[in-house]
């Protein structure tokens, strides 16, 4: 996967994932496209917020 350092004006790039098995979307898409994640917070009611990185870095 090409690592994007910058995006057109108007270019879409932001992607969220709603999911009830965090951890074994998180084995697929490591396994399929060795991406992980990292934890960046909750919300009030649970839910996890997390980063996709690639190659270390943070997935922008």
């Amino acid at each position: 996967m090409p690592t994007v350092t910058e995006y057109t004006p108007g270019t879409p790039c932001w992607i969220d994932l709603s999911t009830t098995d965090r951890e074994d979307a998180m084995k697929f898409y490591t396994a399929v496209l060795g991406w992980t994640d990292y934890d960046v917070g909750r919300d009030g009611q649970g839910a996890v917020f997390a980063v996709i990185k690639t190659d270390g870095e943070p997935a922008l």
